[in-house]
Protein backbone atom coordinates (compact mmCIF):
# COMPACT_ATOMS: atom_id res chain seq x y z
CA UNK A 1 0.00 0.00 0.00
CA UNK A 2 1.38 3.46 -0.85
CA UNK A 3 2.47 5.59 2.10
CA UNK A 4 2.66 9.37 2.49
CA UNK A 5 6.42 10.01 2.77
CA UNK A 6 5.87 13.01 5.05
CA UNK A 7 3.29 11.65 7.50
CA UNK A 8 3.82 7.90 7.14
CA UNK A 9 0.06 7.41 6.81
CA UNK A 10 -1.35 4.86 4.40
CA UNK A 11 -2.78 6.30 1.20
CA UNK A 12 -5.71 4.89 -0.81
CA UNK A 13 -5.18 3.32 -4.20
CA UNK A 14 -6.63 5.00 -7.33
CA UNK A 15 -10.40 4.61 -7.40
CA UNK A 16 -10.73 4.22 -3.64
CA UNK A 17 -12.44 6.87 -1.47
CA UNK A 18 -10.07 9.64 -0.49
CA UNK A 19 -7.65 9.09 -3.38
CA UNK A 20 -5.91 12.35 -4.32
CA UNK A 21 -4.24 12.39 -7.80
CA UNK A 22 -1.94 15.17 -6.54
CA UNK A 23 -0.29 12.65 -4.24
CA UNK A 24 0.60 10.43 -7.18
CA UNK A 25 4.05 10.71 -8.69
CA UNK A 26 4.85 11.36 -12.35
CA UNK A 27 3.89 8.70 -14.93
CA UNK A 28 6.00 5.60 -14.49
CA UNK A 29 7.08 6.55 -10.96
CA UNK A 30 6.64 4.01 -8.14
CA UNK A 31 3.85 4.60 -5.58
CA UNK A 32 4.70 6.94 -2.72
CA UNK A 33 6.70 5.07 -0.14
CA UNK A 34 7.54 2.29 -2.60
CA UNK A 35 11.04 1.19 -3.64
CA UNK A 36 12.92 3.54 -6.01
CA UNK A 37 13.06 2.68 -9.69
CA UNK A 38 16.39 1.18 -10.81
CA UNK A 39 18.49 3.41 -13.07
CA UNK A 40 18.02 2.94 -16.79
CA UNK A 41 20.80 2.25 -19.33
CA UNK A 42 21.12 5.94 -20.21
CA UNK A 43 21.55 6.89 -16.55
CA UNK A 44 24.18 4.18 -16.08
CA UNK A 45 26.12 5.34 -19.15
CA UNK A 46 25.91 8.96 -18.02
CA UNK A 47 27.21 8.04 -14.56
CA UNK A 48 30.10 6.06 -16.06
CA UNK A 49 30.95 8.98 -18.33
CA UNK A 50 30.97 11.38 -15.39
CA UNK A 51 33.17 9.00 -13.38
CA UNK A 52 35.65 8.70 -16.27
CA UNK A 53 35.70 12.48 -16.67
CA UNK A 54 36.43 12.97 -12.97
CA UNK A 55 39.24 10.42 -13.12
CA UNK A 56 40.77 12.18 -16.12
CA UNK A 57 40.73 15.48 -14.23
CA UNK A 58 42.34 13.90 -11.17
CA UNK A 59 45.16 12.35 -13.21
CA UNK A 60 45.70 15.51 -15.26
CA UNK A 61 46.18 17.44 -12.01
CA UNK A 62 49.09 15.12 -11.14
CA UNK A 63 51.19 16.37 -14.08
CA UNK A 64 54.30 17.98 -12.55
CA UNK A 65 55.48 21.53 -13.14
CA UNK A 66 58.74 21.31 -15.15
CA UNK A 67 61.92 22.03 -13.23
CA UNK A 68 63.05 23.89 -16.34
CA UNK A 69 60.82 24.81 -19.28
CA UNK A 70 60.36 21.91 -21.67
CA UNK A 71 61.36 22.43 -25.27
CA UNK A 72 58.32 22.13 -27.50
CA UNK A 73 60.33 19.83 -29.74
CA UNK A 74 60.83 17.37 -26.87
CA UNK A 75 57.09 17.40 -26.10
CA UNK A 76 56.20 16.87 -29.75
CA UNK A 77 58.73 14.04 -30.10
CA UNK A 78 57.32 12.34 -27.00
CA UNK A 79 53.81 12.65 -28.44
CA UNK A 80 54.92 11.10 -31.73
CA UNK A 81 56.68 8.19 -30.04
CA UNK A 82 53.70 7.57 -27.77
CA UNK A 83 51.29 7.39 -30.71
CA UNK A 84 53.57 4.94 -32.52
CA UNK A 85 54.00 2.78 -29.40
CA UNK A 86 50.26 2.62 -28.73
CA UNK A 87 49.62 1.63 -32.35
CA UNK A 88 52.21 -1.16 -32.12
CA UNK A 89 50.97 -2.40 -28.73
CA UNK A 90 47.41 -2.95 -29.88
CA UNK A 91 45.75 0.34 -29.00
CA UNK A 92 44.60 1.06 -32.55
CA UNK A 93 41.08 1.77 -31.28
CA UNK A 94 42.34 4.69 -29.20
CA UNK A 95 42.40 8.15 -30.78
CA UNK A 96 45.75 9.56 -31.82
CA UNK A 97 47.08 12.17 -29.42
CA UNK A 98 47.39 15.71 -30.75
CA UNK A 99 48.85 18.40 -28.49
CA UNK A 100 48.41 22.12 -29.00
CA UNK A 101 51.35 24.14 -27.68
CA UNK A 102 50.32 27.48 -29.17
CA UNK A 103 49.35 28.99 -25.81
CA UNK A 104 53.07 29.47 -24.99
CA UNK A 105 55.07 31.69 -27.35
CA UNK A 106 58.52 30.69 -28.52
CA UNK A 107 60.20 27.29 -28.48
CA UNK A 108 59.67 26.56 -24.75
CA UNK A 109 56.76 25.09 -22.78
CA UNK A 110 56.85 26.30 -19.18
CA UNK A 111 53.70 24.45 -18.10
CA UNK A 112 52.92 20.86 -17.05
CA UNK A 113 52.54 18.38 -19.88
CA UNK A 114 49.16 18.85 -21.62
CA UNK A 115 46.43 16.52 -20.29
CA UNK A 116 46.03 15.07 -23.79
CA UNK A 117 49.54 13.63 -23.38
CA UNK A 118 50.03 13.17 -19.65
CA UNK A 119 46.82 11.22 -18.96
CA UNK A 120 47.50 8.53 -21.62
CA UNK A 121 51.13 8.31 -20.46
CA UNK A 122 49.90 7.67 -16.93
CA UNK A 123 47.35 5.11 -18.16
CA UNK A 124 50.05 3.24 -20.09
CA UNK A 125 52.27 3.10 -17.02
CA UNK A 126 49.37 1.57 -15.07
CA UNK A 127 48.77 -0.98 -17.84
CA UNK A 128 52.45 -1.99 -17.77
CA UNK A 129 52.25 -2.58 -14.03
CA UNK A 130 49.44 -5.12 -14.58
CA UNK A 131 51.20 -7.21 -17.22
CA UNK A 132 51.22 -10.98 -16.57
CA UNK A 133 54.95 -10.94 -17.46
CA UNK A 134 56.79 -9.41 -14.46
CA UNK A 135 60.07 -9.16 -16.36
CA UNK A 136 58.45 -6.86 -18.92
CA UNK A 137 56.74 -4.79 -16.24
CA UNK A 138 60.09 -4.29 -14.52
CA UNK A 139 61.91 -3.56 -17.79
CA UNK A 140 59.54 -0.86 -19.00
CA UNK A 141 58.04 0.51 -15.78
CA UNK A 142 58.13 4.28 -15.45
CA UNK A 143 56.63 7.03 -13.33
CA UNK A 144 54.84 9.66 -15.42
CA UNK A 145 55.08 12.13 -12.53
CA UNK A 146 58.89 12.08 -12.86
CA UNK A 147 58.82 13.66 -16.34
CA UNK A 148 60.02 17.06 -15.15
CA UNK A 149 62.58 18.14 -17.78
CA UNK A 150 63.80 17.59 -21.33
CA UNK A 151 66.24 14.78 -20.46
CA UNK A 152 63.36 12.86 -18.84
CA UNK A 153 61.17 13.43 -21.92
CA UNK A 154 63.94 12.27 -24.26
CA UNK A 155 64.54 9.16 -22.13
CA UNK A 156 60.79 8.42 -22.17
CA UNK A 157 60.69 8.87 -25.95
CA UNK A 158 63.56 6.39 -26.34
CA UNK A 159 61.82 3.88 -24.08
CA UNK A 160 58.57 4.16 -26.04
CA UNK A 161 60.53 3.55 -29.25
CA UNK A 162 61.98 0.36 -27.78
CA UNK A 163 58.55 -0.75 -26.58
CA UNK A 164 57.05 -0.39 -30.05
CA UNK A 165 59.68 -2.80 -31.41
CA UNK A 166 59.62 -5.38 -28.58
CA UNK A 167 57.83 -8.43 -30.05
CA UNK A 168 57.41 -10.09 -26.66
CA UNK A 169 55.79 -6.98 -25.22
CA UNK A 170 53.54 -6.64 -28.27
CA UNK A 171 52.47 -10.27 -27.85
CA UNK A 172 51.64 -9.84 -24.17
CA UNK A 173 49.82 -6.52 -24.65
CA UNK A 174 47.77 -8.04 -27.48
CA UNK A 175 46.33 -10.73 -25.21
CA UNK A 176 43.00 -10.22 -23.40
CA UNK A 177 43.46 -9.45 -19.71
CA UNK A 178 44.18 -12.60 -17.70
CA UNK A 179 45.19 -14.74 -20.69
CA UNK A 180 48.78 -15.93 -21.01
CA UNK A 181 50.49 -15.84 -24.43
CA UNK A 182 50.40 -19.27 -26.08
CA UNK A 183 53.37 -20.73 -28.00
CA UNK A 184 55.75 -18.73 -30.13
CA UNK A 185 53.14 -17.38 -32.54
CA UNK A 186 52.84 -13.62 -32.40
CA UNK A 187 49.22 -12.58 -33.10
CA UNK A 188 48.59 -9.16 -34.59
CA UNK A 189 47.68 -6.45 -32.07
CA UNK A 190 43.95 -6.31 -31.45
CA UNK A 191 42.04 -3.02 -31.10
CA UNK A 192 41.32 -2.22 -27.48
CA UNK A 193 43.96 -4.59 -26.15
CA UNK A 194 45.32 -1.91 -23.84
CA UNK A 195 42.34 -2.35 -21.55
CA UNK A 196 38.88 -0.89 -20.98
CA UNK A 197 40.09 1.62 -18.37
CA UNK A 198 42.57 3.10 -20.85
CA UNK A 199 39.84 3.49 -23.47
CA UNK A 200 37.58 5.19 -20.91
CA UNK A 201 40.36 7.65 -20.09
CA UNK A 202 40.92 8.37 -23.73
CA UNK A 203 37.20 8.83 -24.25
CA UNK A 204 37.11 11.31 -21.39
CA UNK A 205 39.61 13.49 -23.27
CA UNK A 206 37.46 13.76 -26.40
Amino acid sequence: MPVDPQTGQALPYPGEPGYDPAMAGPPGAPPAGGPPMPPGPEQVMEAEGQEAGMRVEQIAAMAPQPEKPYSKKAVETLTKEFNEAVESLGGGALPEIVVNLDSEKGAKWNLPLPPELFVPLYALSEALNMLPAPELSEKYAYDAVSLVDDPALRKMSGQLSKMSKDKKLIEVMSQPMGQEPAGDTLPPPQPGAMGEDDEMLAAGLE
